[in-house]
């Protein structure tokens, strides 16, 4: 089963990425979507590393948005828009939502 977690609060992060890890090691195919005030883990290119257990890891970008570029993001960070937000949720068969 895939299962997106969509990740939009920064307090406490560290908890839903150990628990993603878990269920992965488990079978589980995890995609992560950082959002809102945890958007800046997808620029952190050591945690992407941590996060290599993901099939996906996405940062939704809204327009008018400061800072994370697309450039910005390191090797395996896709931006993504509202659009591909629905896809994402289309594509899995559960959500995570840590907000």
């Amino acid at each position: 089963m895939k299962v997106l977690f969509v990740v939009s609060r920064a307090k406490k992060a560290e908890t839903v990425f150990r628990l993603a890890e878990k269920m992965s090691d488990g079978g589980w195919r995890i995609i992560l979507l950082f959002t809102g005030e945890a958007s800046h883990y997808a620029t952190d290119a050591e945690l992407v590393k941590y996060l290599h257990f993901a099939e996906g890891i996405y940062a939704l970008k809204v327009e008018g948005m400061s800072g994370g570029l697309p450039s910005d993001f390191p090797e395996g960070v896709e931006p993504t828009d509202y659009s591909g937000w629905v896809e994402l949720l289309e594509a899995c068969d559960r959500v995570v939502s840590w907000t």
